[in-house]
């Protein structure tokens, strides 16, 4: 996703970006934010497509 705001986003605590950052993490991908001053933000979300998935802190197995 990207915007052509202000940049400057940063994941503090308690923020959405934080909120889902959290989120992705919980399904074992990574959020990438890139928001430079004065350019705008772009985030990237990558998830695997793998066999496991976490669940409440534990991994199980997809069907």
């Amino acid at each position: 996703m990207r915007d052509d705001g202000i940049g400057g986003a940063r994941p503090f605590p308690g923020s959405a970006l934080s909120t889902l950052r959290d989120r992705v993490e919980a399904l074992g991908g990574v959020l990438e934010i890139d928001s430079p001053p004065g350019v705008g933000t772009s985030l990237r979300v990558t998830i695997p497509a793998g066999t496991e998935r976490m669940s409440a802190g534990r991994r199980t197995a997809s069907r």
